[in-house]
């Protein structure tokens, strides 16, 4: 999917197989924060993301956090189970 979530009203939805791409021009993120819309997305959406060298990933209910150990241009993430719908996504920048 290469949709402009601005595209979407609330809930942005993500699918199955479907590259999400975060990214601020001009700007080197530090932490993002994904407000995911239910439960069990919340496990698919996790299922996706895998603790680096380069970051962490922490859950409290629905929401994600994925925090930089170093600030990067942009972060990717290839969705491998179902449908996720988010609510926010929040980014932090240095």
């Amino acid at each position: 999917s290469t949709s402009n979530v601005a595209d979407y009203s609330n809930p942005a939805r993500f699918y199955k197989n479907s590259k999400l791409t975060v990214a601020v021009e001009g700007k080197q993120i530090t932490k993002i924060v994904f407000s995911v819309n239910s439960g069990k997305p919340v496990a698919d959406f996790t299922a996706a993301l895998t603790d680096t060298a380069a970051y962490t990933v922490t859950t409290d209910g629905n929401t994600v956090t994925v925090t930089f150990t170093a600030p990067v241009d942009s972060f990717s993430v290839s969705l491998t189970g179902g449908q996720v719908r988010m609510d926010a996504i929040t980014v932090y920048t240095a």
